[in-house]
């Protein structure tokens, strides 16, 4: 897995089970913002493949553009945004 955001670009190891991505100190991927410590998003791994699970009704997660709903199998080169 390649992350890129504010920070950069950095490597995730292939036994990361699942990347959080939210605004609080628990979070693999915390977002700026105030620390409220909710999760937002989930990409995880299921028999080889990545997906995103949205997890705030109130928190547009969309991908490539496209609001998501619910999960998404992700492909290489598809991008996320939240908020």
């Amino acid at each position: 897995w390649v992350v890129r955001d504010a920070g950069g670009e950095r490597a995730l190891p292939d036994a990361q089970p699942a990347l959080r991505i939210g605004t609080g100190p628990e979070a693999d991927l915390r977002l700026p913002g105030a620390v409220s410590g909710r999760m937002l998003a989930l990409v995880g791994s299921l028999e080889g493949r990545l997906f995103v699970q949205a997890l705030q009704a109130d928190t547009p997660v969309a991908v490539n553009g496209s609001e998501l709903a619910g999960t998404r199998w992700l492909a290489d080169g598809d991008e996320l945004a939240i908020g």
